[in-house]
Formats: structure tokens, sequence, C-alpha cells
């Protein structure tokens, strides 16, 4: 790799940070091993997943792979970096809150553009997203409280608090 990675800061914000103990271990598990195992996921030469391992090997001047991976947009990159997080981390309620209503705000602009296209496909045949037809309507809110792991009724009280 010639140039390094991008760190994007609004992609940055929808990940759970490490804590310092886990960030301590996950140094101690490359440097015992002097290599990262998981490649660095990018987008447009921008990390979508492994900061924290690219931050560590750039440190410790370790070699890392990379990984391309393929997004009709941005908006589509921040749902993938969604869908990650809250399928690895133990988070608390308030956090998977608020990182689906991340998402609900992107389905919700997605929704719009799809309208506009008349559910015709993307430009990108590599797309990791399916595409909508207009028949595929979609309960928003039950979406949501089902990535949040919370029932409907609890997201929109959380909504009303917010």
């Amino acid at each position: 790799m010639t140039t390094p990675p991008i760190i994007d800061a609004e992609f940055k914000a929808l990940m759970s940070p490490l804590s310092a103990e886990e960030y301590a271990q996950l140094e101690q598990n490359i440097l015992a091993g002097k290599k990262c195992n998981d490649a660095i996921l990018l987008w447009n030469g921008i990390i979508v997943d492994g900061m924290n391992r690219y931050a560590i090997c750039a440190e410790h001047e370790i070699e890392f792979s990379v990984v391309d991976m393929s997004f009709d947009s941005r908006e589509d990159v921040k749902i993938w970096i969604i869908e990650n997080q809250l399928g690895r981390r133990n988070l608390h309620a308030a956090a998977r809150i608020e990182l689906a209503l991340c998402k609900e705000k992107l389905l919700r602009e997605k929704a719009k553009i799809n309208l506009k296209r008349g559910g015709k496909p993307s430009s990108n045949p590599s797309s990791k997203w399916p595409k909508l037809k207009p028949e595929d309507a979609i309960d928003v809110q039950k979406e949501i409280a089902d990535v949040a792991d919370v029932a409907a009724g609890t997201l929109s009280m959380y909504n009303h608090l917010s």
C-alpha cells in the first residue's frame, strides 16, 4: 500500500471506542504475534473497519493487509459501519438505540433516493445493498427497534426524551 489509509471523522464517530483495557489488549495481541490478523477494510482509501488495528500497526511499524470494499455511497458505508458495530459489540441499550437512530436517518434518506429512482437498481453492479422495489415497504420504526434490540415503545419513548 503506497498511500496510508484515511481516518474519516464522520465514520469514526459511528464506531464505539474501545476502553483503555480493550485497546491495550488489542495492542498486546498484535505485538505478540508481530502481525495484524484481521485486514483493515477500506472504501476509497478510507478505513471503514480497523481504525484501532491500523493505529497500533502504524505506531509499531507492523505490516497489515487491506481489503477494498464496494459501496454505492457514503450513506451505504455508514449503514454498513452501524450494522457492523451492532453485530460485534456488547453495547448498552442507549448506545444501541443511538446507533439504530443513526441508521434510521440513513434508511429514510435511502428510501427517498429509491423513490426518486423508481426502484431502479443503482449504477454500481457490485453494490452490497439489495435493490428495493416500490412495493418493498419497510416499517422503519419496527426495523430500527429490532436493530436496537428494544421494543418499538422503548424506542419511541427514547425519541421523545432526546
